[in-house]
């Protein structure tokens, strides 16, 4: 259908028909699920015990699509079909054990809610104590189409009086709980970081914009609450927060965002700290290139853009650890 731009109702002179197929049996479809599954299981067992947590780590990356990809193809007008096609389905074949050794302990602690203005949120105006743990249980979007909390999950929070009731969806960008978690939870507000504005210019139809980062500028700590104000539209310069890694005094390539983050917690995210890693070239293809750094603890660490430094269409296997840095304006 789409090859052909086949639409419902169509009707065509002079096609041929070529073939009539029935429809899969239910056996069908088990034996070729069954015959997905013993590939994905055959190339576990291809792979070396060494080297599972790292391809396990690649091939995750390679069929689960991420939000920043999304962004940056609709930033760039790219075919966003391409990215959300991927289906991580082969990663839990193929990895079940590896996904499951990184589970040890929840690693979402942190979720970020948003539409907590929506009327739907049934603690509008409660004050939260952050040192108070609550009941919380996350559950999927009973909300119609059209619904600014249609198909997303959501928390819903224990009352004093022992029911649960709807406080606020769960942010599609931060980490995602499953449906049916229980858990007990702190709630604690945070700086806005986006706002959200109306432009209405005589003569012509409003205008809605989003304007993003306002904790990284003058307007950080501003709350807005639909009050008029005076927009001035104009450019200054950023401060660049890319976490580079470093072979000597040669740029390796970017650290990724999940990757700082983990340094970052554990307050190594400093410039001129030292890495010890082992690397992987995991990727070569134009600006998509990238490598996994082990460290002896097994920790691995996602390095972006090889191609755009200085070690540009060279391909890492190390089977020793060698030396690198952190460079950031982070001290």
């Amino acid at each position: 259908m789409t090859d052909h731009n086949l639409k419902a109702g169509m009707t065509m002179q002079g096609a041929k028909l070529l073939e009539l197929k029935p429809e899969l049996t239910r056996s069908q479809t088990k034996l070729l699920f069954d015959k997905a599954q013993e590939t994905a299981l055959a190339f576990y067992a291809s792979i070396p015990e060494s080297e599972k947590l790292a391809l396990s780590a690649a091939a995750w990356n390679i069929c689960a699509s991420r939000q920043d990809e999304l962004e940056v193809a609709r930033k760039e007008n790219t075919d966003i079909a391409a990215i959300t096609k991927k289906v991580s389905n082969f990663a839990f074949a193929a990895f079940p054990q590896e996904i499951i050794s990184r589970l040890d302990k929840l690693q979402f602690t942190e979720p970020k809610l948003v539409t907590l203005k929506n009327e739907a949120n049934q603690f509008l105006g409660e004050k939260w104590n952050k040192h108070d743990l609550h009941p919380i249980e996350i559950r999927a979007s009973h909300h119609p189409v059209g619904h600014e909390r249609h198909v997303s999950r959501l928390m819903f929070v224990c009352d004093a009086d022992g029911e649960y009731k709807e406080f606020a969806m769960l942010s599609s960008r931060s980490g995602m709980l499953p449906i049916g978690t229980k858990a007990q939870a702190s709630m604690e507000g945070i700086e806005p970081a986006t706002a959200n504005a109306t432009i209405g210019l005589p003569g012509f139809e409003p205008v809605e914009i989003t304007i993003r980062e306002l904790k990284n500028f003058s307007g950080a700590g501003l709350v807005f609450n639909a009050e008029p104000v005076n927009l001035e539209f104009g450019t200054v310069p950023m401060t660049d927060k890319t976490v580079k890694i470093k072979i000597d005094a040669l740029t390796l390539g970017e650290l990724d965002s999940d990757s700082a983050q983990q340094l970052k917690e554990i307050d190594y995210l400093k410039n001129g700290n030292p890495l010890k890693l082992k690397l992987t070239s995991i990727s070569e293809t134009g600006d998509q290139a990238f490598v996994l750094g082990e460290s002896p603890n097994g920790h691995l660490l996602k390095i972006n853009k090889i191609n755009f430094y200085d070690f540009s269409g060279q391909t890492f296997n190390d089977q020793d650890y060698r030396k690198l840095s952190i460079e950031t304006e982070c001290h």
